[in-house]
């Protein structure tokens, strides 16, 4: 509940001193510049260089959602006509979740403190670490209206703080840090969120809907709604992933946009009104759709195993009677003989030979 109070109060907070106009006009980029270069470095410092690179608790899902978003939003830009700044954002904020933030109290409310751990672990192998590599790389690329220079673009990913920040964590794994250090990263990585929403709530113009309501729709529809269910699909149906590693990762993927990735999109100047927007209606909504996530989730796994007990059963069955019927049978005590015209029979009875009985044939008949 401290959490979705901070969340709500730095928001309105953003918004009041926006309208207050006690503070200048660019105070959403100072702020933001604080952000990417300080507390989003801090973090990424702090809580990746404690992440277990070999942990096998995750699925890959998060960096699956991020492909799946950057394809839906590339292919749905070409044929809406978006500009590349309102893909690029698209595919930031619709492509990566706040599995953090949002994400770990919400897991606590619906599933219990024991999973704690494991949205952690999504967390930090999934959502900061797509977002360290591969979505600068998109920002990078997007923010350069699809004219890419490779040269370009690996000089702005290796001068992005965060990205630097990254690789040094990677680096410094084997070492363990000083108390002090930890704690100092800590502290100021927990910046980050307070000050991204103020900065989200002070640039947020509901007067900007107007012009973005099909690129807002779409990328809440994705992120909220259609992520979860083709994550639930991949790994349940395909894969036939199940039980609370299963349960907690479609959660997460159902979460509402990431914050980091809203100030890294703004920062590349792609599409700032929608990404506020995105944020602004995504985190509230969120709260509505996801006890929706909780009950298909549940409901359709229940159906998926059902689905495949039976199929199981039924292929079972099937090579037991097949087996039966395979036995060259011996000794017939009738012969099948029309009586009539009128599709009367006198039904011949085979006798199988051991191991197998008329009752064991039977038997598997009326399971079928």
């Amino acid at each position: 509940m401290n959490n979705y109070l901070m969340l709500g109060a730095c928001f309105l907070l953003g918004i009041i001193l926006r309208r207050s106009g006690r503070l200048p006009d660019n105070a959403a980029a100072t702020l933001n510049g604080f952000v990417v270069h300080i507390s989003l470095p801090a973090l990424t410092l702090a809580y990746v260089h404690d992440l277990d690179l070999n942990s096998r608790l995750i699925l890959p899902a998060l960096w699956i959602m991020f492909g799946l978003g950057c394809a839906f939003f590339w292919l749905l830009g070409r044929a809406l006509s978006f500009s590349p700044a309102t893909t690029g954002g698209l595919m930031l904020t619709g492509g990566l979740a706040n599995t953090s933030f949002v994400g770990l109290p919400m897991i606590q409310s619906f599933y219990g403190a024991q999973y704690l751990g494991l949205g952690i672990l999504i967390d930090q192998a999934g959502s900061y670490l797509v977002l360290s590599t591969l979505g600068i790389l998109v920002a990078s690329i997007y923010s350069s209206g699809y004219a890419v220079n490779s040269k370009t673009i690996i000089r702005r990913i290796s001068l992005f703080v965060p990205f630097q920040a990254f690789v040094l964590a990677l680096i410094l794994i084997p070492f363990e840090y000083p108390a002090w250090l930890a704690e100092l990263l800590k502290r100021l990585g927990g910046t980050l969120i307070p000050l991204a929403l103020v900065s989200v709530g002070y640039q947020l113009r509901l007067s900007a809907v107007r012009g973005k309501v099909t690129a807002l729709v779409t990328g809440l529809l994705f992120k909220l709604a259609l992520a979860p269910i083709l994550i639930l699909v991949l790994f349940a149906g395909v894969f036939g992933a199940e039980g609370p590693v299963l349960r907690v990762t479609v959660f997460e993927a159902a979460m509402a946009p990431m914050i980091g990735a809203s100030i890294v999109a703004i920062d590349h100047e792609l599409d700032p009104p929608l990404i506020t927007l995105m944020i602004g209606v995504g985190i509230p909504l969120s709260f509505l759709t996801l006890p929706c996530v909780v009950v298909s989730a549940q409901l359709s796994l229940i159906g998926a195993l059902f689905a495949m007990n039976c199929a199981g059963l039924l292929a079972g069955n099937a090579f037991q009677i097949a087996s039966v019927a395979s036995i060259q049978l011996k000794t017939p005590v009738a012969v099948i003989k029309p009586v009539s015209q009128s599709a009367h029979y006198d039904f011949t009875v085979y006798r199988a030979p051991e191991p197998f009985s008329a009752s064991t044939v039977i038997g598997c008949v009326l399971t079928l």
